[in-house]
């Protein structure tokens, strides 16, 4: 969640001079949206990350709750 979050954070300045609409909650971007985003770097390196957790089989740097 915290990488997920700190991604998300390089779109902030973006979102809010953005021309209001759905994805920036028109104008006024909800700091709770940001865990609810997409994973920042991409597909590809979201699947590699995934692809590691599985193979070490012990989801390394992962908190279950």
């Amino acid at each position: 969640m915290d990488e997920i979050v700190s991604l998300s954070r390089l779109n902030e300045n973006f979102q809010a001079e953005c021309t209001p609409g759905y994805y920036n909650n028109d104008g006024q971007p909800n700091p709770k949206s940001v865990q609810n985003g997409a994973y920042g770097k991409g597909s590809n390196p979201h699947f590699k990350q995934i692809k590691t957790w599985r193979e070490a089989d012990n989801l390394p740097g992962l908190e279950v709750t």
